[in-house]
């Protein structure tokens, strides 16, 4: 070998390069045919990188040591170079400390406080639903234990039971502050996950503070015992009202299934609470009562229904339905109270309750689909047949898609089946004709005629899947899908579809929390509305002056503000106004207001909601909520009075969520777990907004 004398590590490298005129393109001519090019500046720590591991064999010739080297030099020489060139390395930040040679530790600086930590450590508990024990397994142990000794916390699964308990405890006494003082709705439904049967109870009410409507997981628990009416309120009753000191006043209503257990429950928990008034709070219900007696008594029995005579005279003048008509086609909600008799007793008291508008709908739909179940199954067996290995070769060459194999117990999940099967209708045609048992074309006249029917109900279950769907809302958009089954008249199944649907929907409107919704609902309420009959009105009237000497019993604070006027839509669709035109009263035509003695300042703000200006029903883009949150401060009393009203859900979908998240939590590897434990771990994940504020008190205690 010839001498070549002391050099530096950047002289070798370069030895091994041949570069061009313009010294833009560098070429390796360490091994003859490398074809190596380096473009732009010359970088030599690349180049040597490339030495090292292409040309292990040429690197004692060129003198370079390999790269498990301990030659201190190494670095500094390689620094030296006149034009290094931009790296390909990623930059190092001067905050994380001196990057760590192979086999050596590094200090890592990074911004991370202990509440930080904290939150980490539950969300992954709760939110990502690891097991109890995850801190002991090793990668934990290797990457996360560090930061746990450096801000003293010793995480074990023992302390991690402990952490999850003292949290728990913490989002219990949060949700009892929020809670505190408002109108609260319960939500209930009861679900079997993993042979584990859970009551799922939640609370929904408006956030004044937040300007939105909040829903609070208040409970999954584990039953044990047989779910009977008695066994239901009673729990509801320790799980809601006791745990969390809501006062029987603040209950508005309870929303569950169509089951008869659940419903004779709410009834129960009804007797329950009024027995709580009469026992423990009997000056405030004298109080309350005489408050509304004397503002009725402001006016007078006869005043009161010379103002109903007057109405219901304009409403006449109409004249265009004869009164056989209007008496089919006027909703006929359950009988209130006369209109002379104006005593409250403590039935007003009683809890009504709010059947599910979203099961009502599947329930409706089940009441046409059952008499097809048979070709239905039918159908989803050839669908299972094509997934079959034979034809795979067919659906990948073709670029077919699989349909989806329906449920047995979602129906939508049968219309998503046969609106596959409809999209794809010359595919599989054309798979039938390669494949002659795959009979799809016995079938097509049913597949159409169901997924035409089954679309408009289809969309209002997307709908009512939304985070919170007031009564007035789901009446809205259930009365449009009505109107879409009417259209098509010449479908059998849309006018089976209409039929059923048109009878459950009587038992969703029976309720006076109902009927109060739609009373402040411009598209439903307005001045001349034929849409809710005098009687409604008037029960309608009673209950909200009852509603509102209970807030005020509740929270004393009381604003003084005119009303405000408010927008009107002019939007309009044939088809809607048609069927609604079949299906309410026609309106009056009315062209003032009538002029009445002064009353008390509430009853006058509600009796002249039936004078506020019409919006139309088939104006998808109103907000019912939105439009009564712009009528905080001019119509401060009615803002208080609807946020309660229309914060009242008409759905359970949140605790049908509540239970999909509970299989994540109760494993198959978690069978063990305790109901306690179980609730504790649910509360926290179900309500993540307020984990922060729990970990931040939970801060100062540990």
């Amino acid at each position: 070998m010839e001498a070549k004398g002391k050099r530096t590590l950047k002289a070798k490298v370069e030895e091994a390069v041949e570069s061009n005129a313009e010294h833009t393109e560098h070429k390796c001519i360490a091994a003859p045919g490398c074809g190596h090019v380096q473009k732009g500046a010359f970088n030599h720590g690349n180049f040597l990188r490339h030495l090292r591991t292409k040309h292990p064999d040429r690197l004692e010739y060129l003198e370079i040591p390999p790269a498990t080297s301990n030659n201190k030099r190494l670095a500094a020489e390689m620094s030296m170079s006149p034009n290094p060139g931009p790296s390909k390395e990623p930059p190092i930040n001067p905050s994380a400390g001196t990057p760590a040679k192979r086999g050596k530790k590094a200090k890592v600086s990074i911004e991370l406080d202990r509440q930080q930590v904290l939150l980490g450590t539950l969300q992954l508990v709760t939110t990502n639903a690891l097991p109890l024990q995850y801190p002991e397994w090793s990668g934990f142990q290797s990457l996360v234990q560090p930061t746990w000794s450096a801000f003293q916390l010793t995480m074990n699964r023992k302390n991690m039971a402990d952490l999850v308990t003292q949290a728990a405890g913490i989002m219990r006494g949060l949700i009892k502050e929020q809670v505190s003082g408002k109108s609260v709705n319960l939500l209930i439904d009861s679900a079997t996950r993993r042979n584990h049967h859970s009551l799922g109870i939640s609370a929904q009410f408006f956030d004044e503070a937040q300007h939105k409507v909040v829903v609070r997981s208040l409970a999954i628990k584990e039953v044990i015992n047989r779910q009977t009416a008695r066994f239901l309120a009673e729990t509801m009753k320790q799980e809601a009202i006791d745990n969390y000191n809501v006062k029987p006043l603040q209950l508005y209503t309870v929303v569950s299934d169509n089951a008869p257990n659940a419903n004779s429950s709410i009834r129960k928990l009804g007797y329950i609470l009024k027995k709580m008034i009469e026992e423990g709070s009997s000056d405030l219900l004298t109080a309350e009562i005489a408050e509304v007696e004397e503002c009725l008594a402001s006016v007078g029995p006869q005043r009161i229904m010379d103002m109903d005579a007057m109405d219901e005279a304009e409403v006449d003048e109409d004249g265009s339905e004869s009164e056989d008509d209007q008496a089919e086609e006027i909703v006929n909600w359950s009988e209130e109270p006369a209109a002379d008799d104006l005593e409250i007793s403590e039935a007003d008291y009683d809890l009504e309750g709010t059947r599910c508008a979203a099961h009502s709908c599947q329930l409706a739909v089940w009441d046409v689909l059952k008499k097809s179940t048979k070709r239905i199954e039918v159908i989803k067996k050839l669908v299972k047949n094509t997934r079959l290995i034979k034809y795979r070769e067919t659906f990948v060459n073709e670029k077919g898609s699989f349909a989806p194999i329906s449920n047995a117990t979602r129906w939508n999940a049968v219309f998503l089946m046969l609106k596959a099967l409809k999209d794809q209708r010359a595919f599989y045609l054309m798979l039938e004709n390669k494949f002659s048992e795959l009979e799809f074309s016995k079938h097509w006249t049913f597949i159409n005629e169901y997924c035409e029917a089954l679309e408009p109900v289809f969309r209002l279950t997307i709908y009512l899947q939304r985070e919170h769907v007031p009564l007035s809302e789901f009446y809205a958009q259930w009365i449009i899908c009505q109107a879409s089954l009417f259209n098509l008249q010449n479908n059998k199944l849309a006018v089976k579809l209409l039929a059923a649907m048109e009878q459950r929907l009587k038992k969703l409107t029976e309720t006076i929390q109902f009927k109060a919704a739609l009373y402040f609902d411009p598209r439903f309420n307005y001045i001349g509305s034929g849409k809710i009959i005098t009687e409604d009105k008037e029960a309608v009237q009673r209950f909200l002056l009852t509603l509102w000497t209970r807030l005020n019993a509740i929270d004393s604070t009381e604003e003084d503000e005119e009303p405000a006027s408010s927008d009107a839509s002019t939007e309009t669709n044939s088809f809607i106004k048609q069927y609604l035109d079949t299906y309410f009263q026609k309106d009056a035509v009315v062209e003032d207001a009538p002029v009445t003695k002064p009353l008390a300042k509430i009853h006058r703000l509600i009796k002249e909601l039936e004078f506020q200006p019409k919006v139309l029903l088939e104006n998808q883009q109103f907000d019912v909520m939105k439009y009564w949150m712009k009528q905080r401060t001019g119509q401060p009393e009615l803002y208080r009075l609807a946020m309660v009203v229309l914060s009242a859900p008409s759905t359970q979908v949140i605790i049908e969520r509540s239970f999909s998240a509970l299989k994540l939590i109760l494993s198959d590897l978690r069978q063990r777990l305790s109901d306690p434990r179980i609730q504790d771990l649910m509360i926290l994940k179900l309500n993540p907004d307020l984990l922060p504020r729990v970990v931040q008190i939970l801060d100062n205690e540990i």
